[in-house]
C-alpha cells in the first residue's frame, strides 16, 4: 500500500473523544442527591413510624410539663398578691380610718378582686385537670376497629385490645398480657402511638388555653391590687391619721 492509500485509511478511521469518568466523590453526590428525592416522595416504614411518634409524643410531653411548672408559678405569685393585701388590710381599723369616699372605692374593687380570683382558680385548676390515656371517642374507635374480637366487660363495652392503653380494663391476668404481648405487631404499637400522639394534642391544646386565661386573670388581679394599694397608700398621705 502506497504512503498515499496509508494516510487516507487513517483519515477514514473516525476520530475517538476521551470522556472523563467521574470521579469517586461526584458519583457519592450524586448517589446522595438520588437519595434524597427518594426520600421525599417515599412513604416511611412501620419503625421510622414508631420512631416519629415517640417522638412528637415526647416533645409535647415536655411542652405539656413546663406550661404545669408555669400554671404553679402564677398560684405562687397569686398567693404572693393575696398576702400582700390581707397583711395591709388587717394592719388596725383600716376601712374605719379611710375617708367615705376611699372606703367606698375600696369596698367595690375587693369583690371584684374576690370574682377574678374565683375565675383564676377555676381556669389553674382546669389546666392542671389529670389527662386520659386517649381521647374517649379515639379508645371507642379502636374498640370497634382493632378490639372486635376482645369479648364484652364487666360494664357491657367491648374491653380494650391496647398493649399499652388498657382502658378501664384492670383484670388482665401477668400470663394474658405476656401473650398479647407475644403476639403483638408493630402496626398495632404504632395504632395505639397515632392514639397516643392525638391524646397529646388534645392535652396541649386545652392547656395553652387555659393557660392563656390563667395569666389573663394573673394582670388582672396585679391590677386591681395595685389600686387597692395605690388607694390605701393615697390615702395615707392625703390624711395623715391614716395608718394601713
Amino acid at each position: 500500500m502506497s504512503p498515499k492509500a496509508t494516510e487516507a485509511a487513517i483519515a477514514d478511521i473516525p476520530k475517538l473523544s476521551l470522556v472523563a469518568r467521574p470521579d469517586k466523590e461526584a458519583r457519592r453526590e450524586r448517589r446522595r442527591l438520588e437519595k434524597h428525592q427518594e426520600d421525599q416522595v417515599r412513604l416511611i416504614d412501620g419503625w421510622e413510624q414508631y420512631r416519629a411518634l415517640w417522638d412528637g409524643i415526647d416533645f409535647k410531653r415536655q411542652i405539656i410539663n413546663m406550661g404545669d411548672k408555669k400554671v404553679r408559678f402564677a398560684l405562687v405569685i397569686m398567693g404572693a398578691l393575696n398576702a400582700a393585701l390581707l397583711l395591709v388590710l388587717t394592719r388596725g381599723p383600716v376601712l374605719r380610718s379611710l375617708p367615705t369616699s376611699a372606703r367606698v372605692v375600696l369596698i367595690a374593687l375587693l369583690p371584684i378582686y374576690g370574682v377574678v380570683t374565683y375565675w383564676f382558680v377555676l381556669h389553674t385548676i382546669e389546666a392542671l385537670r389529670p389527662r386520659p390515656e386517649a381521647r374517649v371517642t379515639d379508645n371507642d374507635h379502636w374498640v370497634a376497629r382493632e378490639g372486635a374480637g376482645a369479648g364484652v366487660g364487666a360494664s357491657g363495652v367491648p374491653a380494650p385490645m391496647g398493649l399499652m392503653i388498657h382502658g378501664g380494663d384492670l383484670t388482665r391476668t401477668f400470663d394474658h398480657e405476656r401473650k398479647l404481648w407475644g403476639r403483638a405487631r408493630l402496626s398495632e404499637l404504632n395504632s395505639e402511638l397515632i392514639l397516643f400522639n392525638r391524646s397529646s394534642s388534645m392535652i396541649l391544646h386545652r392547656q395553652l388555653r387555659e393557660l392563656g386565661k390563667v395569666y389573663h386573670g394573673l394582670k388582672l388581679l396585679a391590677i386591681l391590687a395595685a389600686l387597692i394599694l395605690a388607694l390605701l397608700v393615697g390615702s395615707t398621705l392625703t390624711f395623715p391619721g391614716v395608718s394601713p
